[in-house]
């Protein structure tokens, strides 16, 4: 079982603060992680109506403009997402003191 190392001057309620905050941190990106997938589906959904155009069940306004914009934005969000996840963890092993794995 891992024990972090405290040193004299860190008190466990200061530590259990910044984990907490951490742990803020990484729920957020969970849901950014979710929205980031839910426009993977869109596009996925959207590419299908545009790739049947005389498919006349279909009940929306999809073109090609509406696909790079939501591509855009998948993007974005797949990118911070990844960026935040690498930073929650190393700041994870910082307030743990453990380095890496």
């Amino acid at each position: 079982m891992f024990t972090p190392y405290l040193s004299s001057t860190d008190e466990p309620h200061q530590i259990l603060i910044k984990v907490s905050s951490k742990i803020a941190s990484f729920i957020r990106l969970i849901d950014s992680s979710i929205l980031s997938a839910q426009c993977g589906y869109q596009l996925a959904s959207d590419a299908m109506i545009i790739c049947d155009p005389q498919e006349t069940e279909w009940d929306t306004d999809v073109n090609i403009e509406s696909l790079k914009m939501v591509c855009n934005r998948g993007e974005e969000l797949a990118k911070e997402v990844a960026d935040g996840f690498r930073e929650i963890k190393q700041e994870i092993y910082k307030v743990c003191n453990i380095g890496s794995l």
